[in-house]
């Protein structure tokens, strides 16, 4: 087990100095995560970046994984701008169809926000037009952000106690 940790730890300090990496898309887990496997059989989990989408249990959650399965799925993707968030995933930007930029097209689809601590100034114009065209989840009137939905559900008495 620390043999296997160690080989983990020091893989993602390799990758923390490379800027790009592709792989397969293996496994979907949400709207904005997912598992790739490279060429070289390694796997890493994947977290698009300056994108939040709604959790599984939200509205829209089910939909921007549908929309990620459809997408990319089975496909080979190019994550750029890698970094190793506190979860150990690399989190980057990430290219499919060789130019398309996801992130880019979930948002534009109403299916994420523009992760609360972003700079991403392309970013925050399309989701203003999302929400203007009440494209997607902003077709409800009050849509709740992951980021605050995750610590509301964090910190919910009843959700401790019966």
């Amino acid at each position: 087990m620390f043999i296997l940790q160690f080989f983990l730890i020091i893989s993602l300090s390799i990758l923390s100095i490379i800027s790009s990496i592709t792989g397969k898309v293996i496994k979907i887990y949400d709207g904005d995560t997912f598992r790739i496997d490279t060429k070289k059989m390694e796997e890493y989990k994947i977290r698009i970046a300056d994108i939040d989408c709604p959790e599984k249990n939200q509205s829209y959650g089910r939909e921007a994984k549908n929309f990620l399965t459809k997408k990319i799925l089975n496909k080979t993707v190019l994550i750029k701008n890698i970094k190793i968030d506190k979860y150990n995933r690399i989190v980057g930007l990430v290219i499919y169809d060789k130019k398309k930029d996801l992130g880019k097209d979930i948002i534009e689809y109403g299916l994420a926000w523009v992760w609360k601590f972003s700079k991403n100034v392309p970013y925050k114009i399309i989701e203003s037009q999302a929400r203007k065209k009440k494209i997607g989840l902003w077709k409800k009137n009050h849509p709740i952000d992951p980021y605050d939905w995750r610590k509301k559900r964090l910190f919910n008495p009843y959700d401790i106690c019966p």
